[in-house]
């Protein structure tokens, strides 16, 4: 059974992939799934405000 409620996502290397600077057609395909599990999505980073 699937508890899954909320998955986060860090930017950098994980969600996108840095050296095309865009996301991956597998993890379009990953969120995709999440959110028709009712899955929340969310970013997360370790850089700071001010590189935004």
């Amino acid at each position: 059974m699937n508890n899954i409620k909320i998955a986060f996502f860090d930017i950098d290397g994980t969600l996108i992939d840095m050296k095309k600077k865009m996301i991956s057609e597998k993890m379009i395909k990953t969120l995709i799934r999440l959110k028709q599990k009712n899955v929340m999505i969310c970013i997360d980073t370790g850089r700071c405000h001010c590189f935004w």
